[in-house]
């Protein structure tokens, strides 16, 4: 619900009497900034870009969602056509709020009052509030909203600003055209942004993206892909002709397969083609060389203790076979010096 800045004020004024926080430091300081924080100061500023953002374009996601798009279509929830026009010209996820609008404006909206103007129509819409608690006995409540509409060029504009607010019709907005018998959504309330055309197929196509010199290849590869995607969308969600046309392509792959050779399985033709440049059959580039920096840290921690007697205990010990003891080996041993010195003496 959407109120007026006086209105905002007088609640406002009202509930700081009644729950006495008028000497409240804080809701002082809020209220000095209310216009950065409450919606009704800048009701009239065009902020769908800031609510939402564009889908995904990197092409892997782009071809999933188009892939959704084409083979699964929402449940229709009306029998208006221009919710079916909703689904045409919409992405999935934009399609689903635009739908649960177009659901409450046939049975949540009815009309209050009408005055007209020259070429100028003035609705006042009331809107049912919903039930907050089941079972509840409380009388129906109803909100009332303005809606402008001008039969020359079409424009409209509802008090809620849900348009300038997400760049999608409102509830109110939609059940006037209802009101009026107007079967489509008009095109400048369609905003590209939201549509399931916004990049066509051939700008998805990876000969496009690579530079492929062949133009005449290139241009027949986006005019092939071109009749297939109008083919589905004309088709739509008719299961019988989709059907069909899944035949007649399996049957024209198979003719494919037998005329054209398999492709490659190595792993650099994969690569190549994926990305549209083959290896080359030198390398000339080569990587650099990587030496240790200096006070680089070595990549083997530091032992323990314990973990260093353990290693010693694992090692093989040799003794000498002069005296037995295991810290010297037997041309180290002392006892064979003195044997050797007392040798030499007695020559002497």
């Amino acid at each position: 619900m959407y109120i007026e800045p006086n209105v905002f004020e007088e609640r406002w004024e009202k509930l700081m009497h009644d729950f006495s926080l008028k000497n409240d430091s804080w809701f002082k300081h809020m209220f000095d900034i209310r216009s950065t924080w409450i919606p009704a100061y800048f009701i009239d500023t065009e902020m769908f870009g800031l609510m939402r953002t564009t889908q995904d374009l990197r092409r892997l996601k782009q071809e999933s969602l188009d892939a959704q798009t084409i083979k699964k279509n929402p449940k229709l929830l009306t029998q208006l056509k221009i919710e079916k026009h909703a689904l045409k010209v919409y992405t999935h996820a934009i399609f689903t709020i635009v739908q649960k609008e177009i659901y409450e404006a046939l049975y949540s909206c009815l009309l209050d009052k009408m005055d007209k103007e020259e070429e100028t129509e003035m609705y006042v819409v009331k809107e049912e509030k919903e039930k907050t608690k089941e079972g509840s006995n409380e009388e129906k409540q109803f909100f009332h909203y303005k809606v402008l509409h001008n039969s020359k060029d079409e424009s409209m504009v509802c008090t809620c600003r849900h348009y300038l607010r997400y760049g999608l019709l409102c509830r109110r907005c939609f059940w006037v055209l209802k009101n009026k018998n107007i079967e489509e959504i008009p095109e400048k309330y369609i905003m590209r942004r939201w549509r399931r055309d916004i990049i066509p197929p051939e700008l998805r196509s990876r000969r496009n993206r690579h530079g492929n010199e062949n133009i005449v290849v290139q241009d027949s590869v986006n005019e092939i892909t071109s009749v297939v995607y109008d083919c589905v969308e004309l088709v739509g969600s008719d299961e019988n002709m989709l059907k069909v046309i899944f035949e007649k392509l399996k049957l024209l792959k198979k003719e494919v397969e037998a005329q054209v050779p398999k492709p490659s399985k190595k792993k650099d033709d994969i690569i190549g083609n994926m990305i549209g440049v083959s290896k080359p059959s030198t390398i000339e580039i080569q990587k650099p060389p990587i030496g240790n920096y200096k006070g680089c840290a070595n990549d083997k921690r530091l032992m323990s203790g314990k973990e260093k007697a353990i290693k010693e205990s694992k090692k093989r010990k040799f003794t000498c076979g002069k005296c037995g003891r295991d810290d010297h080996n037997q041309r180290t041993c002392d006892k064979k010096k003195k044997a050797k010195e007392q040798a030499e003496t007695s020559e002497i």
